[in-house]
């Protein structure tokens, strides 16, 4: 049995191997969980929420915490309740902005009687609290740039079948993200003009990672059908929780920007990039309609159209896109590197119960659909050199 040690700040801790294990104990979050679907095994072992492990990590190397993971538990400790209320307010925030998507999803595949339970439409701090309940958290190893340490708490939600990360930073709460973005959140980061915050492995030929917004795509979204219908890669997990994913119900699409790896994004690309975002009304329009002929024609060559609604969509108003937005979705933006003198082509990706597995791809270049047809066209890996697939992502 590995022995107790006794911090002054982190408290009792013992290293397990990989890391140290310690010890949250907050009773901000006493009696939470209170909407969150458990099994009753999975509610004992929680408890009532208020204390729960605390990973410190020290990079899977035995060695004492760092000083400055000790200042971070620190500020975390004596911001007490008030820091939970910021957590709180955030996961709100998030919430209401994710609701209407996951309400249109969860009247396709789950029960409308628990609806208003799991997922109801007034929401303060009070019952936000007992829609999550904790899990774990974790005290990563300082940044070892910025000297900084990350904090997160690991929340189960009555609202994302995915669990949460509460993220922390000098006693701030700093973002709500799924967990599934763990890693993601660990890697370089620049904050880029137009794109945003974009992270990526250094020294490696990947591209810069991070979020497109594009308020024409964001309610689209494949829930006219039960995505594990159709996805091997996604389950249901139980009738009383939303299922949706994160990006879709959030309405953002993955961003992807082709740089080499020593390189941050190039002026044209920049350029290219922003000249697409502010005339995104217009653009969406033609690549809608490009999507909507491309659709009549995957119906035609099947001959069989496909379970669920079956449009039919010829040249596209507002109204008509609607059935086309609940059988499709859009999974991936792409900034294509510099081509010579030609002007930078943004690839899109989407995905549906109509699409195959690796989707339907649009190249946009100067103003125009440039080619509608398989995800290759729109994926510089597969487009320039189609044995690499798109690993690299």
């Amino acid at each position: 049995m590995a022995k107790v040690v006794q911090d002054d700040v982190l408290g009792a801790i013992k290293w397990d191997g990989d890391r140290w294990l310690g010890a949250a104990n907050l009773p901000y979050f006493f009696g939470s969980g209170e909407r969150v679907f458990l099994t009753e095994s999975s509610r004992a072992a929680l408890g009532k929420g208020d204390r729960f492990p605390l990973r410190i990590e020290t990079g899977k190397v035995r060695r004492k915490p760092d000083e400055l993971q000790r200042v971070a538990w620190k500020k975390i400790l004596d911001r007490g309740d008030a820091l939970w209320d910021e957590a709180m307010d955030a996961l709100i925030a998030e919430y209401r902005a994710q609701r209407p998507m996951r309400v249109r999803y969860w009247n396709v595949v789950n029960s409308p009687k628990l609806l208003e339970w799991a997922m109801p439409v007034e929401v303060d701090r009070a019952t936000m609290k007992q829609m999550v309940i904790p899990n774990w958290c974790t005290l990563e190893w300082p940044d070892a740039a910025q000297r900084m340490v990350n904090f997160f708490l690991i929340l189960l939600a009555s609202w994302s079948s995915e669990p949460l990360n509460v993220y922390v930073r000098d006693g701030r709460v700093t973002e709500v993200v799924p967990m599934g973005y763990f890693m993601n959140r660990r890697l370089p980061r620049i904050d880029a003009p137009v794109f945003g915050p974009l992270r990526r492995r250094p020294e490696v030929a990947v591209p810069w990672g991070g979020e497109a917004h594009l308020d024409p795509f964001r309610s689209f979204a494949a829930v006219a059908v039960d995505r594990s219908t159709w996805d091997k890669s996604y389950s249901r997990s139980d009738e009383g929780t939303s299922d949706l994913p994160w990006n879709v119900a959030r309405g953002q699409a993955n961003l992807y920007v082709y740089a080499p790896p020593d390189k941050s994004p190039s002026a044209a690309q920049t350029e290219a990039y922003e000249r697409f975002i502010s005339g995104i009304d217009p653009a969406a329009r033609k690549i809608i309609a490009a999507l909507s002929e491309h659709h009549q024609k995957v119906l035609a060559e099947r001959g069989r159209g496909f379970q669920g609604p079956r449009p039919e969509l010829s040249i596209l108003t507002s109204e008509d896109a609607r059935d086309l937005k609940d059988i499709t979705e859009l999974k991936e933006v792409n900034v294509f590197p510099d081509e010579d003198a030609k002007p930078i082509a943004i690839g899109l990706i989407f995905r549906g119960s109509w699409t195959g597995n690796d989707g339907v791809g649009v190249r946009w270049r100067d103003g125009r659909v440039e080619q509608v047809g398989e995800a290759k066209v729109a994926d510089p890996e597969r487009y320039q050199h189609p044995e690499m697939g798109a690993a690299a992502k």
